[in-house]
């Protein structure tokens, strides 16, 4: 399911259990607009095939990650995102915005339950 508003787009998957993969990389991000201090977390893979809950929806690499299930992303880091992720179960609903507005700082893997910050 997709809807938008402004520039967010909503993007939901359901996570059969809290034992199932989400299937996404994440980095740490921040905010190119001016805006000082602001930072987040952005989509940096999408496993392809059964590998990822987002795999067949319109979420995307390189977009930024606003909130989580309502929960402000903003100034998370990606070990944070992914803790949220991984502990999420049913449906998982991010808001997220185009990727422009990113500049990679730090990489974290958050593909399945083994990892460090795994989701």
């Amino acid at each position: 399911m997709v809807s938008s508003h402004t520039h967010s787009i909503i993007v939901s998957a359901i996570k059969p259990s809290i034992d199932s993969k989400v299937g996404v990389g994440l980095k740490n991000a921040k905010t190119t607009n001016g805006d000082t201090g602001a930072g987040g977390v952005y989509i940096n893979s999408i496993r392809e095939g059964e590998g990822s809950i987002f795999v067949n929806t319109e979420l995307k690499v390189g977009m930024i990650i606003e909130n989580i299930n309502g929960i402000n992303c903003t100034f998370l880091t990606s070990a944070d995102a992914a803790d949220i992720l991984r502990q999420a179960e049913n449906e998982i609903s991010m808001v997220v915005l185009p990727a422009a507005q990113a500049i990679v700082l730090e990489e974290h893997s958050v593909a399945g339950i083994n990892s460090t910050v795994d989701a």
